[in-house]
């Protein structure tokens, strides 16, 4: 965890020429206020809480439908998967490389500060189940057609 702030500014700091210092720090990374009631407030980027808050919720959509995979198959609703509901046309092999290639996606954002990558990841997988969500083509990529389901078509030159 980040050491706290070296500095715990008051509120009557900010009437003053501290309030400088004050919105500095915060620029710099975070700056800490004990308010007139005690609470002790943060002041920070609003990117940098942005980013916070999206890799908190991919952390949560992580544990959620890992918590799903620990239930049989037929146990399982698509519910159960949380925000990646879309995950549930996948088979289970291919469910556990989402779950490695996204941990892995989440640890890398959590320790910059962009964490656009992991929103790629689960567009391209979302796309994979839009393909797999189409019972043709799911039939053409599990090899399942016979040459009969299909025609030659002629050229008309």
């Amino acid at each position: 965890m980040p050491a706290t702030c070296a500095r715990i500014y008051q509120a009557s700091d900010l009437a003053g020429s501290a309030r400088k210092e004050f919105i500095a720090d915060a620029l710099r990374n975070r700056a800490r206020l004990r308010s007139t009631d005690g609470d002790s407030l943060v002041m920070l980027r609003e990117a940098r809480l942005e980013h916070v808050a999206a890799i908190r919720d991919y952390a949560v959509a992580y544990l959620t439908l890992d918590t799903a995979m620990k239930r049989a198959r037929g146990e399982r609703r698509t519910s159960d998967y949380g925000p990646w509901a879309f995950i549930s046309v996948f088979d289970d092999d291919d469910i556990d490389e989402f779950l490695q290639e996204i941990n892995d996606a989440i640890v890398r954002a959590a320790s910059g500060e962009d964490h656009s990558t992991v929103d790629e990841l689960i567009h391209q997988w979302q796309m994979g189940a839009r393909t797999l969500s189409d019972p043709v083509a799911r039939e053409i990529l599990s090899g399942t057609t016979d040459t009969s389901d299909w025609l030659e078509v002629e050229d008309q030159d």
